[in-house]
C-alpha cells in the first residue's frame, strides 16, 4: 500500500442533509463515516510497517553487538597471543559502543516508541469503528428496520461521534509525537554537549601531556648538553711542564696555571696531572661536570 499523508478532511455537516429524504441522507452519512474509518487506520498500519522493521532491526543488531562485546573480552582473557587479545578486546569495546549508539538512535528517532504509539492509536481507532457499526446496527434494529426522516439526526450523531473520536485519537497521537520529538532533540543536544565537553577535556589532557613531554624532552636534552672543566694548577715555585690526562685518555703537555677542556659529557670524570722528569709524580681528582656548566677544580703540583 502506498504511503500518503493523513488529513483530517471535512467533518460531516448537518446542513447538507437538511430536508433530504432518508434514503438519500443515510447512505451518504454512512459512506462518509466508513471512509474515515478506513482512511485513518490505513495510514497508521502503513506507517507501522517501517517503524516495526526498523525497531526490530535495531534491537537485533544491538543484541548481536552486545553478545560480541561480551564474549570477545572473555575470549581475550583466555588467549595467549598479546596482539590477538588486544584486538579482540578493542573489537568488543567498539561493538558495545556501536550497540549503545543504536539504542541512542532508537530513543532520538523514536522507532520503537513510535511503533508502540501507532499500534495503540490504530487499535483504539478500530475499536471506535466497531462501536460505530454496532451502535448504527443497534439503532436500526431497535426501530425494527422501519426508519423515518426523523431518524436521520440520531444516526448522524452516531457518525459524528465516530469522526470526533478518530480525530481526537489523531490529535492525541500527534501531541505524543511532539513531546517525544522534543525529548529526542533535547537528548541529542545533551549528548552533543556531553561529547563536546569530553572532547575538550581529552584535548586539554592531550595538550597537557604534550607540554609535559616537551618539557621532559627539553630537560633531557639539557641534561645531555656538554660541560667544561677548568683546572687550576698550583705550583710550589714557577710553573713547570706537566702532562694532563682526562679519564685515562691521551696525555696533553701543558705549562701554566690554568688548563681548560670543553665539550665534556655530564657526569664524573678523572683528571690526572703527571709531572715531567726523572721521577714523575701523579696527582688526580674526580670532577663532577654539570650540563652547560664549567666545573672548576684545583690541583697542587708537587
Amino acid at each position: 500500500m502506498a504511503k500518503f499523508n493523513i488529513s483530517a478532511g471535512q467533518m460531516l455537516a448537518w446542513d447538507q442533509y437538511k430536508d433530504k429524504p432518508l434514503d438519500d441522507a443515510l447512505p451518504s452519512i454512512y459512506e462518509k463515516a466508513k471512509r474515515d474509518a478506513e482512511t485513518f487506520p490505513a495510514w497508521y498500519w502503513s506507517s507501522i510497517r517501517t517503524k516495526r522493521l526498523t525497531s526490530l532491526t535495531v534491537r537485533w543488531l544491538t543484541f548481536v553487538l552486545l553478545i560480541v562485546g561480551t564474549v570477545l573480552p572473555v575470549l581475550a582473557g583466555i588467549g595467549e597471543n598479546a596482539a590477538s587479545k588486544l584486538l579482540m578486546t578493542q573489537i568488543g569495546v567498539c561493538a558495545l559502543v556501536v550497540g549503545g549508539l543504536f539504542q541512542v538512535g532508537d530513543r532520538v528517532f523514536g522507532w520503537s516508541s513510535g511503533w508502540l504509539r501507532y499500534i495503540t492509536t490504530v487499535t483504539s481507532m478500530e475499536n471506535l469503528v466497531r462501536t460505530f457499526e454496532l451502535d448504527w446496527a443497534r439503532y436500526v434494529l431497535d426501530k425494527g428496520g422501519k426508519l423515518t426522516d426523523t431518524d436521520t439526526k440520531p444516526l448522524f450523531d452516531i457518525a459524528i461521534t465516530l469522526q470526533k473520536g478518530l480525530r481526537q485519537l489523531q490529535v492525541d497521537e500527534t501531541e505524543a509525537w511532539k513531546s517525544e520529538f522534543n525529548t529526542g532533540a533535547t537528548l541529542l543536544s545533551d549528548l552533543i554537549k556531553s561529547q563536546r565537553e569530553s572532547s575538550d577535556k581529552a584535548a586539554e589532557a592531550q595538550r597537557a601531556a604534550q607540554k609535559a613531554q616537551e618539557a621532559a624532552k627539553e630537560t633531557t636534552d639539557k641534561a645531555k648538553q656538554p660541560g667544561a672543566i677548568e683546572l687550576k694548577l698550583v705550583h710550589k715555585t714557577a710553573p713547570i711542564e706537566v702532562k694532563v690526562t682526562l679519564d685515562g685518555g691521551l696525555e696533553e703537555s701543558f705549562v701554566g696555571t690554568v688548563w681548560a677542556k670543553t665539550g665534556i659529557s655530564p657526569g664524573q670524570h678523572h683528571v690526572t696531572v703527571k709531572t715531567v722528569g726523572a721521577s714523575p709524580v701523579n696527582v688526580s681528582k674526580v670532577v663532577d661536570v654539570k650540563p652547560s656548566t664549567t666545573s672548576a677544580v684545583e690541583l697542587i703540583v708537587p
